[in-house]
């Protein structure tokens, strides 16, 4: 009896050991597919342009005419009538010299011309030789011209419109040498680039440029080229380009330092490709080369 209990418990040991040892695995359950990745793609706009050929050069502004303002002679200094800084006309006067000499001529010079009156009655009516009316007429010329040029450097006149940007003398001083003024006409300006040989045939009188100075920050200012240097310097290898400025408002003034920007036309070997993305626009430059 004890031996058939022990038969049947060691059966189904064996039987329970079998099943537990023969039973496969549960397959285990598939992995949730991972979300597809969205990839966000933007989009430029891009188009080809010929580019155009330009350079800057530094430069000075310059007075577009100086004039050194003296009497021809020295004498004493009778009146001064402007100061630096003074805009003047053409033709006001601006200094006096002491008149005494000169108001010597004006008497000669109606004297002159009182006897060349005269004269000219007798010899229209046969009274005086056309030798002795000639040498009268000759005098009365001459002192015409002398006085004219006796006034002239008695009462100093400007002989542009600018500014006057030098005064050497005082009232009452005696003029030896150096000019009592300088006077620099600054309407317009004129500026001097020396460009590249290279671009000679580029050059035309007439174009336009852009300036800007540093003493006026965000301010541009218009200018064409007025003259163009025939020669070339053999050590540089540039010519003079001048430029001339309007200045109507007179905001540009002699020695301020400047950058001409000079364009020389669309070089059609030269292009450029432009992208357009998020409002900003990005340039890229290419050569193009034809074989």
């Amino acid at each position: 009896m004890n031996r058939l209990f022990r038969t049947l418990v060691f059966c189904v040991a064996a039987i329970s050991i079998a099943a537990c040892g023969g039973k496969k695995p549960e397959a285990q359950a598939p992995a949730a597919p991972e979300a597809e990745r969205t990839t966000l793609v933007s989009t430029t706009e891009a188009f080809v342009m010929e580019v155009p050929q330009t350079e800057v050069y530094s430069s000075t502004v310059e007075a577009y005419a100086i004039n050194n303002i003296a009497p021809q002679t020295p004498g004493r200094i009778q009146t001064i009538r402007v100061d630096v800084g003074s805009f003047v006309s053409r033709g006001q006067v601006l200094a006096t010299m002491d008149a005494a000499q000169l108001d010597q001529t004006r008497l000669k010079l109606v004297n002159d011309s009182t006897e060349l009156s005269r004269l000219k009655s007798l010899y229209e009516e046969g009274g005086v030789s056309k030798s002795d009316y000639d040498a009268v007429e000759m005098a009365y010329n001459v002192s015409r011209r002398s006085y004219n040029n006796l006034a002239e450097n008695t009462y100093l006149r400007s002989p542009i419109s600018g500014v006057i940007t030098s005064r050497n003398y005082d009232k009452g001083d005696l003029y030896a040498g150096q000019p009592i003024f300088v006077v620099q006409q600054i309407t317009p300006v004129k500026l001097k680039v020396g460009v590249s040989e290279a671009d000679y045939t580029k050059v035309k009188i007439g174009n336009q440029v852009e300036i800007t100075v540093d003493a006026l920050p965000g301010q541009s200012f218009t200018g064409k080229i007025n003259k163009i240097y025939p020669t070339m310097d053999p050590t540089t290898h540039t010519f003079i380009t001048e430029i001339l400025v309007q200045n109507s408002d007179r905001v540009l003034r002699p020695g301020m330092f400047a950058r001409v920007k000079v364009e020389f036309g669309v070089d059609g070997s030269f292009h450029s490709i432009h992208l357009t993305k998020h409002g900003h626009c990005r340039q890229y430059r290419y050569r193009s080369v034809h074989r």
